[in-house]
């Protein structure tokens, strides 16, 4: 990711450090309290098990798009591409991950003005689900692939 963008009503900005660090922060999250949440019955096994392999996807993808490449300009997202099942997979956990935010700031009322750190969480979050909307898909890679 080149650049960054500004998250909504800040002057703060999203860098792709930003994203790597909160993709980095939901595995962990998920690693340590989805054991007892598959316990207690609040989450299945496999609907566990896809969460995680979607962050850990998003986590190392945002790791290589931190990286420098060899002019000193960082790796384009999505540089080492992106299946269309991975794709469903990393899609399915930032929309999951959206859902619980969003259903917090709900239950919060207010907007969530008494809680600034999980409306900024949202907009990271949104960034990252950008990112995968403007990701493309294995059939446009093979198709440009084809063209060069």
């Amino acid at each position: 990711m080149t650049g960054s963008v500004t998250i909504a009503n800040t002057a703060e900005r999203v860098t792709a450090e930003h994203l790597r660090d909160q993709c980095a922060t939901a595995l962990e999250r998920r690693r340590e309290s989805y054991p007892a949440m598959i316990a207690s019955g609040s989450i299945d096994e496999a609907t566990a098990a896809r969460d995680i392999e979607g962050w850990q996807m998003l986590f190392l993808e945002w790791t290589w798009n931190c990286l420098p490449r060899g002019d000193g300009q960082r790796a384009m997202p999505y540089a080492l591409g992106i299946s269309d099942a991975a794709r469903a997979i990393t899609c399915d956990a930032v929309d999951l991950s959206l859902r619980r935010i969003r259903s917090e700031l709900s239950r919060l009322g207010g907007g969530g003005a008494q809680r600034p750190e999980l409306l900024r969480q949202e907009d990271v979050i949104r960034t990252l689900r950008l990112h995968l909307d403007a990701a493309p898909n294995s059939q446009n890679r093979s198709t440009e692939r084809k063209a060069a």
